[in-house]
């Protein structure tokens, strides 16, 4: 049975996701949506995520509109659209249990992304980013989480950490912004999202400001070890306690 978040375990879950993306470029949606979904139904915590999201993204634009690469961000974003109708369509229509499922799975499948070798780049980049586009809006558009295709392509490809990151962090700003319009022409958009979403505000602001401060800091490895560790707990936990 699900039980409603208190105020302080919600801004504990979104302020760390808030904190590790803001210092590595992902990861805020694959850690706060697997420990969202037990606590919320997943069409709650979708939105939760996403529109909790903005704000945090639309900061680091600003911080690092300079290193992206507008060319490689839309050609990702008109494919994720072409896949996102599928993954919003399933969100409304799937059961909560095979949801949580999905985000387990997609959790599972991120950690494995991050910590298996990737071996040599692809030659035709344009295609794989094409695929990686289309799977990451449809994967988005159920679970909120549209990051694992685009973070294994980058990962793969070895694009340079300050542009890579760059370019995440504009795509997530643009596709989400998409996402959530689908949301409210389906009905998934209600006062309860934007109610839990304003509730979160603190312990983001939190996680932004120390993200920030640590960026420069401390060894960037140590936080992607935690991110790691925190979506592996979280999609096993999402899977295990699905019902």
């Amino acid at each position: 049975m699900l039980t409603e978040p208190t105020p302080l375990l919600l801004n504990l879950i979104l302020g760390v996701s808030a904190c590790v993306s803001t210092i590595t470029g992902f990861g805020y949606a694959l850690i706060a949506m697997p420990f969202l979904v037990l606590l919320l139904n997943p069409v709650v915590a979708a939105p939760v995520v996403l529109l909790s999201a903005t704000p945090l993204t639309l900061v680091l634009v600003v911080e690092c509109y300079r290193q992206m690469s507008p060319r490689r961000i839309l050609h990702l974003l008109l494919f994720a659209l072409l896949g996102m109708p599928l993954g919003v369509h399933g969100l409304a229509s799937l059961p909560s249990a095979t949801i949580r499922t999905i985000v387990g799975a997609t959790s599972i499948v991120a950690v494995l992304v991050l910590v298996i070798r990737r071996g040599e780049p692809l030659v035709r980049e344009g295609v794989a980013r094409s695929v990686a586009g289309i799977l990451s809006g449809m994967i988005g558009g159920v679970s909120g989480m549209t990051g694992p295709p685009v973070v294994l392509l980058g990962l793969k490809q070895r694009w340079a950490h300050g542009g890579f990151r760059a370019d995440l962090i504009g795509y997530f700003f643009l596709l989400h912004g998409s996402i959530l319009v689908a949301f409210g022409q389906v009905g998934l958009l209600d006062g309860g999202s934007l109610d839990f979403t304003l509730h979160s505000a603190p312990g983001i602001t939190v996680g932004l400001v120390l993200g920030l401060w640590m960026k420069r800091r401390v060894d960037e490895e140590i936080y992607r070890r935690l991110a790691i560790g925190l979506v592996a707990v979280g999609g096993i936990s999402a899977i295990v306690l699905r019902h």
